[in-house]
């Protein structure tokens, strides 16, 4: 999936939790695991922050919103960033789009 199909089209695309991945305590970290894929995606903290807003379907812009809320980052490379991790873990099956 390249990052530019996230929001292609006019309609509001809302992410969720796949249900698939399980969280695992690494060190300080976080990690999700996929049972089928046999691998253990580490986690920093904005991307865990990310995948715990997705526990109800929640838009790419109500994403945008909730981060710069609890962060002064650049909205900018916020967008960008959401859109990489987006991207991410759809493809690793952590998150699915909300129906």
């Amino acid at each position: 999936m390249d990052n530019g199909d996230i929001m292609a089209d006019d309609k509001e695309t809302y992410y969720v939790q796949s249900g698939k991945a399980k969280i695992k305590d690494v060190g300080s970290d976080k990690a999700l695991y996929v049972g089928d894929q046999k691998a253990v995606h580490v986690l920093n903290r904005s991307a865990y922050f990310i995948y715990e807003a997705m526990k109800e379907p929640i838009s790419f812009e109500e994403l945008v919103e909730v981060i710069l809320e609890v962060t002064d980052g650049d909205e900018k490379a916020i967008r960008e960033d959401l859109k990489e991790t987006i991207a991410l873990f759809l493809k690793y099956d952590f998150i699915k789009t909300a129906e």
